[in-house]
C-alpha cells in the first residue's frame, strides 16, 4: 500500500497548468521588453537571456502535459449520449406516450437534461421524478475526470527496480549494455497510479503497466512528475543558500 495518496481531478488540472502556461507568457513578454530596452549592458543581456531561456524550457514541459491531461480528459470523461440519442425539443404528449421505465431511463442517461423542469411539472410516475432529482444531484459531478495517485513506499520503489532489472537481465542477449530506462519508467509511474477510469485500487501492477504504456508519452510525463513530487517527503530540509552563506560567514571569522 503507498504511503499516502491524492485525488487529482484532471480538469482543474487542466485549468492550472493553463493558468501557469499565461503567467509564463506574461514574463516571457516583459523580458523580452527589458531585453529591447537600449540601456542594457552586455552581463544584463545575458541575464535576461538565461532566464528566457528557462522560462521557454519551462514553456515546453508545460505544454506538453498540458497536451497530456488533455488526452485523459478526452479519453477517460463521462460518455454524453449522441445527438441522436438526445432530446432536442419538449413535447409533453410525446414524452407521456413513452412508458414510465422508459421515461425514468431518458431521464438517469442524460437525454432529456434540457427539460428536466418541464418533466417533473407533468410528470405523473414517481419513479420518474426521483430520476429527475437524481439526474439534477449527479450532473454536478459529471465533468469531473479524476484519478488517484499514491507516495511509493521503499518496498514499492525495491519492486520498481527489480522488475527493470529483470528486463535488463532479459535483454542482455540483445546488445553489449541494454538501456531500460525507459521502461523503468514506465514501471514507476504505473506503480504510482492507484486509481483511473481504466483500473482500480485491486489492479496489479503489470496491468497497471499495460495501460501505462498504451498512454500518449505526454501524459506519462506529466503522471510521472506528479508521483514522482508526491513521493518525495515533505520534509523541510533547509535552504542550501542559506547553509552556504553560514559556511562563507564562518570562513571569513576565521
Amino acid at each position: 500500500m503507498p504511503r499516502k495518496t491524492e485525488t487529482i481531478d484532471l480538469r482543474e488540472e487542466f485549468d492550472k497548468i493553463d493558468s501557469e502556461l499565461d503567467e509564463i507568457a506574461y514574463e516571457v513578454a516583459k523580458t523580452n521588453a527589458e531585453y529591447d530596452e537600449d540601456e542594457t549592458t552586455e552581463q544584463e543581456e545575458a541575464t535576461l537571456a538565461r532566464e528566457l531561456n528557462g522560462l521557454l524550457d519551462r514553456r515546453d514541459q508545460l505544454e506538453r502535459e498540458l497536451a497530456g491531461v488533455q488526452w485523459a480528459i478526452d479519453q477517460w470523461g463521462a460518455e454524453t449520449p449522441t445527438a441522436a440519442e438526445t432530446w432536442n425539443e419538449w413535447d409533453k404528449q410525446a414524452w407521456l406516450d413513452q412508458n414510465y421505465e422508459t421515461r425514468a431511463q431518458y431521464v438517469r442517461d442524460g437525454r432529456v437534461d434540457d427539460f428536466l423542469d418541464k418533466i417533473e411539472a407533468v410528470e405523473t410516475s414517481q419513479n420518474v421524478k426521483d430520476a429527475v432529482e437524481s439526474r439534477r444531484s449527479n450532473r454536478i459531478d459529471d465533468d469531473s475526470v479524476t484519478i488517484t495517485i499514491g507516495a511509493l513506499t521503499t518496498g514499492e520503489f525495491a519492486d520498481v527496480q527489480d522488475r527493470t532489472e529483470s528486463l535488463r537481465n532479459q535483454m542482455v542477449g540483445m546488445g553489449d549494455d541494454p538501456v531500460v530506462q525507459g521502461a523503468g519508467s514506465i514501471y514507476r509511474t504505473a506503480a504510482g497510479l492507484i486509481d483511473a477510469p481504466p483500473i482500480d485500487a485491486d489492479t496489479d501492477l503489470p496491468q497497471k503497466t499495460a495501460v501505462i504504456r498504451e498512454t500518449p508519452p505526454h501524459f506519462k510525463e506529466w503522471l510521472e512528475g506528479r508521483v514522482s513530487e508526491f513521493s518525495t517527503p515533505d520534509v523541510d530540509v533547509g535552504n542550501f543558500n542559506e547553509r552556504l552563506q553560514r559556511a562563507q560567514e564562518d570562513l571569513e571569522t576565521t
